[in-house]
């Protein structure tokens, strides 16, 4: 928004003869004899933000094994509200286990191996209508299921067949 703003200046002759004034003006106007009648022009930045908040953030499904390969998806973060487009990053990673995607809302894995337990980090979320907001994410890291070997397997094969 613009917005026009007049003032009236006294104006003193310059050593060329020119009228001088003490600021720079967009318009000038000389009126008689010793005023000029200056119009300013300001921009007026109205930051009020656009459109809904961002809210209900989550990050889905939020687990990942212990031994997961670095780039991993743990989850992808989505929310209500907000002025397209949203970007995400984070503000706590988890010592740097986790990361997300530049350009994308897709948690990744960033080290392996990780720690069994929850882990917290901070994601901060901001959009096209200015709109910033934090959120604390919650990712389950879950242990890691050994394989089991042929001869366990063939010891449930050889319990199930005596029983019958």
């Amino acid at each position: 928004m613009w917005i026009w703003q007049h003032t009236r200046h006294a104006a003193h002759p310059g050593p060329l003869g020119f009228v001088d004034v003490d600021k720079p003006v967009a318009g000038v106007l000389i009126a008689a004899g010793a005023a000029l009648e200056v119009y300013d022009m300001y921009a007026v930045i109205d930051d009020t933000p656009l459109g809904p908040p961002i809210t209900a953030v989550v990050l889905n499904p939020a687990t990942v094994v212990a031994d997961a390969a670095v780039d991993t998806t743990v989850g992808n973060i989505s929310w209500t509200g907000g002025t397209p487009p949203v970007r995400g990053v984070l503000a706590n990673n988890d010592a740097g286990n986790f990361a997300i995607l530049p350009g994308s809302n897709t948690v990744k894995t960033a080290k392996t191996p990780l720690t069994e337990g929850a882990h917290t980090i901070r994601v901060l979320l901001n959009d096209d209508g200015g709109h910033v907001t934090a959120q604390d994410l919650v990712i389950t890291v879950t242990p890691v299921v050994p394989p089991e070997t042929p001869a366990a397997t063939q010891a449930k094969v050889t319990t199930s067949k005596r029983k019958k």
